[in-house]
């Protein structure tokens, strides 16, 4: 899923894109799971833009 861009503070849309982001975070540490185990060799094109939007968040 894509975050809503330029959202107003408290609004659904700001919610939404932080209850995504926590969603994401268990899905992040599966797929470094899987790089570790070798299973993944390169990264997956989703989990770069992902992390740069996590990181507004954190």
């Amino acid at each position: 899923m894509v975050h809503f861009v330029d959202v107003v503070p408290e609004s659904k849309e700001e919610k939404i894109n932080r209850v995504q982001s926590l969603m994401s975070v268990p899905a992040l540490r599966n797929n470094c799971s899987l790089k570790s185990w070798g299973i993944l060799s390169m990264p997956i094109q989703e989990e770069l833009r992902l992390l740069l939007l996590l990181s507004k968040f954190i």
